[in-house]
């Protein structure tokens, strides 16, 4: 049976594009760079494009959907050479995307070259967070700059990730990214909370796997079982830096990088800051929080909320470091 498509990713039925000429219809380039990047982002900015096409009176061709990264010159995008060569062969005189590092990161010179195209054709590309047209005049240099930010932006986590693998090699530690099956991490220094506790452990700067070929069923099983009995919700203190794929923890409120709280509740594990922050983080499974709490005891509190007021993780110590 074939897959159903979302309807935010649908492209125009035939009774829809009956009649459209070119001017009329638009054709939308949606992008993520990693799988871990939630779908449902990708469907909130192609309900976004769609509302502003409507609005455009444009009527939707296709909906080319790509998991490629912008940035890198050797990665070749198939779906977005697609939307261009549309433009190109004069099928829609509109390609509309959400951001423009979402079209590319790969400086100004790529930017100019694919605008050069859109003006021979006298077509257009529109950018919906930007509300740039490169139709109307004096665009071309905000697009320039747009372009050159986004790659610097690239660089710039390029060298933080660098620099954080080099420094966890210098210091003996697995460099970032899933810790292989059976991988020793010795370098542990972490404080553990099940319903809350104070022991102190060493921890991993990355967390640890179930082996390679496990059964998805067994995987299933073992990641929808009860935590604790049923309902129950696990904490884990994490007073040091935690980095996931290398890339170091921050939070986008107060933008702590420390002195987080783990929450594992069913199979989810969600990270929450001092200031009272909190979010699913995917990157972190069940089997992951399970081998990090090193005692079965600790505190029990009658409710959620209770407990993380008693943690200092209730927003009452925002802004501050306790550990």
């Amino acid at each position: 049976m074939a897959k159903k498509t979302a309807e935010e990713f649908r492209d125009g039925s035939p009774g829809e594009l009956a009649g459209k000429s070119p001017e009329d219809l638009v054709d939308l380039y949606l992008r993520r760079s990693k799988k871990r990047e939630t779908v449902e982002t990708l469907k909130q900015h192609a309900r976004d494009l769609r509302r502003e096409m409507d609005r455009q009176g444009l009527t939707v061709r296709k909906v080319w959907l790509e998991q490629r990264s912008a940035s890198k010159q050797h990665v070749r995008r198939e779906k977005l050479e697609g939307a261009m060569a549309a433009v190109m062969d004069g099928e829609i005189k509109t390609l509309a995307v959400w951001k423009t590092d979402r079209f590319d990161r790969r400086g100004m010179a790529a930017i100019g070259t694919a605008l050069d195209e859109f003006d021979r054709r006298q077509a257009r590309l529109f950018v919906l967070q930007e509300r740039l047209d490169s139709s109307q005049p004096g665009t071309r240099i905000v697009f320039a700059i747009l372009a050159e930010r986004a790659r610097e932006e690239i660089k710039d986590l390029t060298l933080r990730v660098t620099t954080g693998k080099n420094a966890a090699r210098t210091a003996g530690r697995w460099p970032g990214g899933r810790t292989p099956y059976k991988q020793e991490a010795l370098d542990r220094e972490m404080t553990l909370v099940l319903r809350t506790t104070d022991r102190t452990t060493e921890p991993a700067p990355t967390l640890p796997v179930l082996p390679v070929g496990t059964d998805p069923l067994l995987q299933l099983q073992y990641e929808t079982q009860p935590a604790d009995g049923p309902g129950a919700t696990r904490c884990v203190s994490h007073p040091h830096e935690l980095a996931l794929g290398g890339i170091p923890v921050m939070c986008s409120t107060c933008r702590a990088r420390r002195d987080w709280l783990l929450i594992n509740h069913g199979r989810n594990v969600w990270i929450r800051c001092r200031c009272s922050k909190q979010w699913l983080e995917p990157e972190i499974s069940r089997a992951d929080f399970d081998a990090l709490v090193a005692s079965p005891y600790g505190m029990t509190y009658p409710t959620v909320e209770q407990g993380l007021a008693a943690l200092g993780f209730d927003g009452t110590f925002a802004g501050t470091y306790l550990e």
